[in-house]
């Protein structure tokens, strides 16, 4: 009797270990569309970010281009202020 009795409970415990692999399976599933969005986000948020890093790139070299042409414009007018007044 004891034989037959264990032989049952492996027989519910393998049903009970199958529903929930079955359970996990369908979590599984559910949250592959959420990790595939995820994931396709991230790689548009990379695609942004070196995007905004050559904007700053471009930013700063026209920002760097425009104050030395404001000085050397600057230079061309104070010289030409000091010829004035000499």
């Amino acid at each position: 009797m004891e034989k037959n009795e264990r032989i049952k409970n492996i027989i519910n415990d393998t049903e009970l270990l199958k529903e929930s692999m079955e359970i996990i399976n369908e979590l599984v599933l559910a949250q592959e569309e959420k990790i595939n969005f995820i994931e396709d986000e991230i790689k548009e948020s990379l695609c942004e970010v070196k995007n905004g890093e050559e904007d700053v790139i471009i930013s700063n070299e026209y920002k760097d281009y425009n104050n030395s042409l404001f000085y050397y414009i600057g230079g061309i007018i104070g010289a030409g202020l000091v010829y004035l007044f000499i």
